[in-house]
């Protein structure tokens, strides 16, 4: 799972066309998930190895049976960044 999508400005000033964005890991409880994302150039430079350009964490309030990955995955396309999102 993973989702594509263009960012106007990164923390480190650049903008990225084509992000490949893509949950790392979570953690959490009953009420409470962090989502550690990581926000890579493009898909075929997180495939070929390299960095992220940036990771954030992201907190969600969580009551959902749902399962978590993809309650995270949801929640990021709801937030404005991540708004026109698509899944990769």
């Amino acid at each position: 799972m993973a989702l594509k999508v263009e960012i106007d400005t990164t923390p480190v000033g650049l903008g990225i066309q084509e992000a490949y964005v893509r949950v790392m890991q979570y953690q959490g409880n009953k009420q409470v998930i962090v989502c550690k994302v990581a926000v890579y150039a493009s898909e075929a430079a997180r495939r070929a190895g390299a960095s992220p350009v940036f990771t954030e964490d992201v907190k969600f309030d969580y009551s959902e049976t749902t399962h978590i990955l993809a309650y995270c995955y949801t929640q990021l396309k709801a937030l404005p960044r991540f708004k026109d999102a698509i899944d990769a």
